[in-house]
């Protein structure tokens, strides 16, 4: 990890230190709790930095608060949905809906220097986040042409929705269920 990706993480555990401290009244932050977030921010961040190098290198950076933020929102969303089900762990599903949901409202990635597509460079980012976890385990898949066509449509309009639609995270996890149950129907069919 670069001095600039541990800079991003320590802002974004100050972030949530504050938070918690602040939002829940807690003396001291859960480390359990801490190591996880730690983790999690320490994967998203590479996997933002990864994208950024390779779609926009040195035009855009990634906000330690932001991420922080977005993942505190994450957590809060799915500490209430724990709560209410009576669960203890969620799918992986709803864990990627709901931290693309979040990306998309909190905007980790900051735009330093206009190119094309950079209004929408989170939007972007999530996209792609989306069909590497649709596209998780899927090798050796051969498609016809036509196929292939209506296959390359998808993330167009992932891309297109979060551009221009309304959505939330429940929608996102329904979207990902639902091209999941049609892999699963085509691969048994």
């Amino acid at each position: 990890m670069s001095v600039d990706a541990n800079a991003i993480v320590n802002e974004a555990l100050d972030t949530y230190r504050n938070y918690a401290l602040q939002m829940h009244n807690l003396t001291d932050a859960d480390e359990v709790f801490e190591i996880i977030f730690r983790d999690r921010i320490n994967a998203l961040n590479e996997r933002l930095e990864s994208f950024v190098n390779a779609q926009c290198a040195g035009k855009a950076e990634v906000s330690g608060k932001n991420l922080a933020f977005a993942l505190i929102a994450y957590f809060d969303d799915i500490e209430r949905i724990k709560r209410f089900h009576q669960i203890t762990r969620v799918n992986e599903i709803k864990i990627h809906a709901y931290t693309a949901f979040w990306i998309l409202r909190k905007k980790p990635l900051q735009v330093l220097q206009e190119f094309e597509e950079s209004e929408a460079i989170n939007e972007l980012f999530v996209t792609t986040y989306l069909m590497d976890f649709i596209l998780k385990d899927k090798t050796g898949i051969v498609l016809t042409d036509a196929e292939k066509k209506q296959f390359d449509e998808l993330p167009k309009n992932i891309y297109y929705t979060f551009k221009y639609r309304h959505y939330d995270a429940q929608s996102i996890e329904l979207m990902l269920i639902s091209f999941l149950a049609g892999y699963s129907l085509g691969v048994s069919g």
